[in-house]
C-alpha cells in the first residue's frame, strides 16, 4: 500500500480535542490546511474575523479567549469522566 495513502488517512484515528483557530483573511496556507484538519474526528473550528495567518497577533484578546474556552470543556469534560 502506498505510505503517502497511509499517512495521508491516519488523522481519521486521531480522538484527541482539537481546536482549529484560523484568521478570516488568511490566504496562505490557511484555506488548505483548514480543510485538511475539518477530517479530524474530535475538532472545533473557530475563524477570527478580521485576522490573518498570524491571527493571535492580530487578535490575541480573541485568540486566547476561544483557547481558555476550550481547554475549560476539556477541564469540564475530564472531570465528568473521573
Amino acid at each position: 500500500m502506498n505510505k503517502s495513502i497511509l499517512y495521508h488517512n491516519a488523522h481519521f484515528d486521531f480522538q484527541i480535542p482539537t481546536a482549529i483557530v484560523y484568521g478570516e483573511n488568511d490566504n496562505s496556507i490557511g484555506p488548505e490546511s483548514t480543510k485538511n484538519l475539518k477530517n479530524l474526528p474530535n475538532h472545533e473550528l473557530h475563524m477570527i474575523k478580521g485576522a490573518g495567518h498570524a491571527a493571535w497577533k492580530n487578535k490575541p484578546e480573541e485568540f486566547h479567549l476561544i483557547l481558555y474556552e476550550f481547554l475549560q470543556k476539556l477541564k469540564l469534560s475530564s472531570m465528568a469522566d473521573s
